[in-house]
């Protein structure tokens, strides 16, 4: 990772603890750090951030770290129930901050079966 992609990284973190008031897990560590996670709140959700060369996301990564915290993590969750998890791309960022803070009013709001899933989940454009 280059020098200006650590800058970025860390210019969102402190963005998204100063807009949503919230302390972010940052660099959560995953089956001893067999995987890594940029940003998590525990039971609400998974945010990975990727620099534009970063074309795809690694849904082999995601599916293993969404399974191991239902797993290990997540056990008064019910079972069929997954962390949602949204990626955020660079210079993009203030639209994924909308959808970040929609997914978290969401959740206060709205119980999981009627929760719009389409704000927030898997991202793959």
């Amino acid at each position: 990772m280059t020098e200006e992609a650590i800058r970025n990284k860390i210019n969102f973190w402190n963005m998204l603890d100063k807009i949503t008031g919230l302390k972010w897990k940052k660099q959560y560590p995953i089956n001893n750090w067999k995987y890594k996670l940029d940003f998590y709140i525990p039971y609400t959700l998974i945010i990975e951030y990727n620099e534009p060369h970063q074309k795809n996301i690694d849904l082999k990564k995601i599916i293993y770290c969404r399974d191991w915290l239902a797993k290990y993590e997540n056990n008064d969750i019910d079972d069929g129930w997954r962390c949602p998890f949204i990626r955020v791309k660079q210079w993009n960022e203030f639209e994924w901050l909308n959808r970040i803070i929609r997914h978290l009013v969401g959740f206060e709001i709205l119980d999981s079966y009627n929760y719009n899933w389409k704000v927030c989940d898997l991202y793959t454009d």
